[in-house]
Formats: C-alpha cells, sequence, structure tokens
C-alpha cells in the first residue's frame, strides 16, 4: 500500500501521507525538505528540539501543528470569559456556582481566534466531567454544544466533538499541558507534546473558547488563547 502515491510502501515510508517527503535523514520527525525550506539542518537531529522562533513550541512540535518554526504567535493570552452560565470567576478560577450537577454550567471566551490558533491549558484537580476546547458558536452551556475538546472525567482524558467521543486518552495527572490548535482549517489536539487527535471536521470560521463544567465547584484555571490574529467577540 502507498496512501500517498509518491512510489514508497507505508511500511517503508516514514511519512506515509505526506507526498512530498521522499527523504528524512537525520531521523527527527521532520522531513528533509521541510527543514531545508526553514532553515534548519537535514543532517542534525538535535535541532528538532530547539524553539527557533521564541513560541514555547519546538521545531517539531511546529512541523506536526504545520506551523511556520520561524514566526511565532503573535498573541498569546489568558481567557477572559464572558457568557457565564451557572458559573462565575472565584479566585480566579472559572467556577460552577450552581452547587449541584448541571448539564447547562460554562462560559466562552471574549477573544476570537482568527486564522491559526488554539486554547491551552494544564491538567488540575477541578473536579469531573470538565471540558475545555474551541467551538465557533455558542448556543447553550453543554459539553454537546462544544465542537472541538478536551474532556477530563474520573481521571481519564477523552476528545470529544460535540459531545461525541473521538478518542479515549488514558489517565491524566496534574499538570499535563493540553492543547488544541487550528492550523489552515485542520483541527489538531495535543498533550505535552504530541499530537494525539487529529479532527476530520475542517473549519476556517472564528474559533472562541469553550468550556463546560458539569459538577457543583468544579473549576477551571489558567486557561490561555494563542493565535496569529485575536479579535473582541463584541
Amino acid at each position: 500500500k502507498d496512501t500517498d502515491r509518491d512510489g514508497i510502501y507505508d511500511s517503508d515510508d516514514a511519512f506515509p501521507t505526506d507526498n512530498k517527503v521522499m527523504s528524512e535523514t537525520d531521523g527527527d520527525g521532520m522531513p528533509d525538505y521541510w527543514e531545508s525550506m526553514y532553515g534548519l539542518n537535514p543532517s542534525d537531529p538535535g535541532d528538532a528540539s530547539l524553539d527557533s522562533d521564541g513560541d514555547g513550541y519546538t521545531n517539531l512540535q511546529e512541523y506536526q501543528f504545520g506551523y511556520n518554526p520561524t514566526v511565532a504567535y503573535s498573541l498569546s493570552q489568558p481567557v477572559e470569559w464572558i457568557n457565564f452560565v451557572n458559573t462565575a470567576i472565584v479566585d480566579g478560577a472559572l467556577k460552577n456556582v450552581y452547587g449541584y450537577a448541571n448539564t447547562q454550567a460554562g462560559a466562552v471566551s471574549s477573544q476570537l481566534i482568527v486564522g491559526n490558533g488554539g486554547v491551552e491549558y494544564v491538567t488540575l484537580s477541578g473536579g469531573n466531567l470538565r471540558a475545555i476546547g474551541l467551538s465557533t458558536t455558542n448556543v447553550d452551556a453543554s459539553k454537546e454544544d462544544i465542537e472541538y475538546a478536551f474532556l477530563m472525567n474520573w481521571g481519564v482524558l477523552y476528545v470529544i466533538e460535540n459531545g461525541v467521543t473521538r478518542a479515549n486518552l488514558g489517565a491524566y495527572t496534574d499538570g499535563e499541558n493540553l492543547g488544541i490548535y487550528r492550523s489552515g482549517d485542520v483541527i489538531k489536539y495535543m498533550r505535552n507534546g504530541t499530537v494525539v487527535y487529529t479532527s476530520g471536521v475542517t473549519t476556517t470560521d472564528n474559533l472562541m473558547v469553550d468550556s463546560h463544567l458539569y459538577y457543583g465547584n468544579s473549576t477551571l484555571i489558567g486557561v490561555r488563547v494563542v493565535g496569529d490574529a485575536l479579535v473582541p467577540s463584541n
């Protein structure tokens, strides 16, 4: 089988879905053509772990996301929450203040992502059935309304899209780095520096950070929005 029709069988092809990749000399996960295009060294595996543009992402991560490793995101901001439904900001955290379980509890960001960008979150204890992600619209505060999301529930991390489970990523612990990013029209999910899921649903519409907190007193804190261009939602 030769998925990308580049003349190399998938079993022998380090990049079976990218027909531009004919060689990957140093085995660092970045193809030679891409390294050469951005001034990296195709014979030096050490440049995969470097952060050429100082944006907090390694060159390898930039390749995996389809980003330019020489240009940093121009903006990285704490999420400014609006449209609170049974939630409020308490001690700097977004908190379910309803007091009990509620399918309608959450908020969205005041910032809209135009073009490339996404949401970042470091996992912390804060209750079960919590979701953080990206949406193009805000119909209600349920997890089913979030178009692209990580769901944290009873110590297990999931990828969900409009409430549908796309991937079970297994147990998670406090301190893990999660990110959901758009490059072009493609949405990718990242966990601790590795792409763990690529969505089959594309979009070029403006994106907002979206959230859901099912149980009373559950919280989200430290959520950030990043992007090349962020604009107010109103």
